[in-house]
């Protein structure tokens, strides 16, 4: 990090880029840009620039948006709070700056409430003289704690305990820190929060994939999962005075601070009248115990909690791995609130108790974390855990788990629910609502709010106590709406079917499942798969072939990526419509995205699209590169494709020396991974220093065919392996496929 000098945080100095306006007026990016290149429109001169890019005057676009009867929400706090952030921050790593940022607001918030003031104002005067502020900070935080007198816990020492990452800051980088803190704090702690929570929330989207897994605020789950488990508290266990909230995966703690504060307002709504006797909910002890494996993330979680001063509610917070060691075995929760890890791999202990209900896939930790939350439930308690679609439906022990907890009956509901929910991925998940051990539970309800669920003829409804919950996620928090489709089907059926599929679809019958379309819909699979075949006997040819003859690799030499091409980042950056979280960003089909590169399938063009002059357009053959803990590469093989601004451009200086697709291949070889830059400032390897193994063109061809080889194999897997699908559900609904069939069919009929 670079300053000049330490900067003071004001809402006067506040300046927007583009995307910022269209954000701003819920517009695209490209109705800006005719605003400003249109002479009439008299839009405001740019008056400074960022990465080449114009900035504009906050008051300025406010006052023409204004005189031109355009409306829009009035970000100015907001715009000039992250504006200041992302200055000061520099290059830093953003999630490391974010949580020292939260680290300054505890330090300046707890000197507040023990009135240590003088303390507070001492520390800032040495780093404003830029004096050695090490011991200092060292006191201040001693002293904050020894004001606790003896109650501190775990969680508000890791709160307040100096991040290492301050050591790096110079003493001017620290100052502008410590003002800016003071300055959001002077604004209450509600304003505080709010934007301390969409600055980390910004934060989060800018870095993707890498932090989403986390959580992220205002995540409408989290919010789910919180409602979920206040209406529990409420309608079963309404009078208890003492509340457990247990979360072993919490990430940033989001869906318990949901919790906290939907139960503060119950509790402040509920206030008995002067005189009464009875007590108030507002004398409830809540105690949430969580854990997360990540040290970076149970701080934040940590600094959130001390920061949202949530009043009657103590946080006992460990970072570890839960699945290996249980750190809390003696807690019962009333509720559990948990959105899993998808797809993590894990090595199972078959001495843990935990695991009774079976012992669950190395594949997938799902199951295991189902587990986890039973095993930590009061006796009558509820589980409300997010996981994705596998555990629901795949074979071997993961059945046999699933069937254990229908057969106790522990399994209460199951919840589809929308994709694109989660900033790090748009898998489908769905939510589990589970008991402990229940002998007369005899049915588990089947609901459905994904996009398909308009196509289910059924008419049950939800459990009651859920209902009003589900109603406002589906009809009230979802754009656009999705219907609420529920069914209750009997456990009997369910342990009935050999897979014990929990799958939500497969209870709901479509109207539109009918033999004949299953026949059809096999029919043209089987014309696709036809040609196919032929692509996969060719395939296998290669592979012999390249078996047969081998590749002599022992004298080759590697070079880097930046020596043989140029690396230039896209310069899309993606808008937001007005009403939509952060993270749904309105994504144009002929831009790359990282989730394109990520998948290695790039859309297909709209050769009517008309683009901006300034946008960084492809070439063909150009290479689209995503960084991070391993990078992702695509060829595009066309060419006139805008770029996202988290995707580079790579092209190869000399193309007859280098296959493109060899290159793709070989920036994503694992050795790169090693390769990381140990700091908190950049995150993962550079692009141009991947490395590239310098084989002669003739070899790299040989590669590539070998790749294109095994990727048509994979395509002819995943066919037939939508084929079994349809074979399935023929079986299931008693349709005849195949030729041979269909005419056995007809003969019999004649017969």
């Amino acid at each position: 990090m670079e300053h000049d000098k330490p900067a003071k945080w004001s809402c006067t100095e506040n300046t927007l880029s583009s995307a910022d306006i269209a954000r701003m007026a819920g517009v695209r990016p490209s109705a800006v840009s005719n605003w400003r290149n249109r002479e009439n429109k008299n839009f405001p001169k740019p008056v400074d620039s960022k990465d080449g890019r114009p900035l504009f005057d906050y008051d300025e676009v406010a006052a023409w948006l204004t005189s031109n009867n355009i409306a829009f929400e009035d970000t100015r706090m907001e715009q000039a709070a992250w504006s200041f952030f992302d200055r000061w921050r520099n290059q830093a790593d953003p999630m490391a700056m974010m949580s020292l940022l939260l680290w300054a607001l505890c330090v300046r918030s707890t000197a507040n409430s023990f009135h240590c003031e003088a303390e507070w104002q001492a520390f800032l005067s040495k780093v404003d003289a830029e004096q050695s502020y090490t011991d200092a900070c060292q006191q201040l935080v001693s002293t904050l704690l020894n004001a606790y007198d003896g109650s501190s816990t775990s969680a508000t020492r890791l709160a307040l305990t100096p991040p290492s990452e301050i050591e790096q800051l110079q003493p001017n980088e620290l100052a502008e820190l410590l003002h800016f803190a003071n300055n959001l704090f002077a604004l209450g702690a509600d304003k505080m929060n709010q934007l301390v929570s969409m600055m980390l929330e910004r934060t989060i989207i800018s870095q993707g994939r890498m932090n989403g897994e986390f959580g992220c605020p205002k995540s409408r789950v989290s919010v789910l999962l919180a409602k979920l488990a206040a209406a529990h508290i409420n309608k079963h266990e309404s009078g208890k005075q003492s509340i457990i909230a247990y979360d072993p995966a919490c990430g940033i703690l989001e869906s318990l601070l949901q919790l906290g504060s939907i139960i503060g307002k119950d509790a402040n709504a509920q206030q008995p009248a002067v005189g009464d006797n009875q007590q108030s909910n507002s004398e409830r002890i809540i105690k949430f115990h969580c854990a997360d494996i990540n040290i970076r993330t149970s701080t934040i979680a940590a600094r959130r909690f001390l920061l949202a001063d949530l009043t009657g509610i103590a946080l006992d917070i460990h970072t570890q791995d839960c699945l290996v060691q249980d750190p809390s075995p003696r807690t019962r929760a009333d509720v559990v609130v948990l959105e899993t890890p998808f797809a993590l791999r894990w090595e199972p202990n078959d001495m843990d108790l935990r695991w009774r209900y079976g012992m669950p896939s190395k594949n997938d930790s799902a199951l295991a974390w189902v587990q986890d939350a039973l095993a930590h439930l009061s006796d009558v308690g509820r589980a409300f855990v997010v996981t994705s679609g596998g555990p629901l439906f795949r074979t071997g022990s993961e059945t046999d788990v699933r069937r254990a907890l229908v057969a106790a009956g522990c399994v209460e509901s199951i919840i589809a629910l929308p994709s694109n929910l989660y900033v790090n991925t748009a898998i489908p998940t769905f939510l589990w609502v589970l008991t402990p051990p229940n002998k007369t539970r005899d049915t588990v309800s089947m609901v459905s709010m994904t996009v398909e669920s308009d196509a289910y003829g059924v008419q049950d409804k939800p459990i009651e106590w859920m209902e009003q919950t589900l109603e406002w996620f589906a009809h009230g928090s979802l754009l656009p709406t999705r219907p609420l489709i529920a069914r209750t089907v009997r456990s009997i059926e369910l342990l009935g079917d050999p897979q014990v599929t929990l799958l939500p679809s497969q209870w709901l019958d479509a109207d539109k499942q009918n033999p004949d379309e299953i026949e059809l819909t096999y029919t043209q699979q089987q014309n696709v798969l036809t040609p196919m075949n032929v692509l996969a006997s060719k395939a296998f040819e290669t592979l012999r072939q390249f078996d047969a003859q081998g590749l002599d690799c022992r004298d080759i030499t590697t070079v880097r990526l930046g020596s043989i091409a140029t690396i230039k980042q896209g310069d899309y950056k993606p808008e937001r419509k007005s009403g939509y979280a952060l993270h749904e960003q309105v994504m144009p089909e002929d831009v790359v995205t990282p989730d394109d590169v990520s998948a290695h399938q790039l859309r297909e063009l709209d050769s009517t699209q008309d683009f901006a002059e300034s946008s960084r357009m492809t070439a063909k053959n150009d290479i689209l590169l995503i960084s991070g803990e391993l990078a992702k590469a695509v060829v595009d093989e066309s060419g006139g494709r805008r770029v996202h601004k988290n995707v580079h451009i790579v092209k190869l200086m000399d193309e007859e020396r280098w296959n493109p697709q060899y290159v793709a291949l070989m920036a994503e070889g694992t050795w790169n991974r090693d390769r990381q830059t140990p700091s908190i400032f950049v995150k993962g390897i550079r692009p141009a220093q991947l490395e590239i193994p310098a084989l002669p063109l003739d070899q790299q061809n040989r590669v590539v065919a070998y790749a294109h080889a095994v990727e048509t194999l994979r395509q002819s897997a995943e066919l037939y392996r939508t084929q079994l699908s349809t074979v399935t559900s023929a079986i299931r609904y008693g349709a005849a496929i195949g030729m041979n069939t269909r005419e056995q069919s007809r003969s019999d009929q004649e017969q």
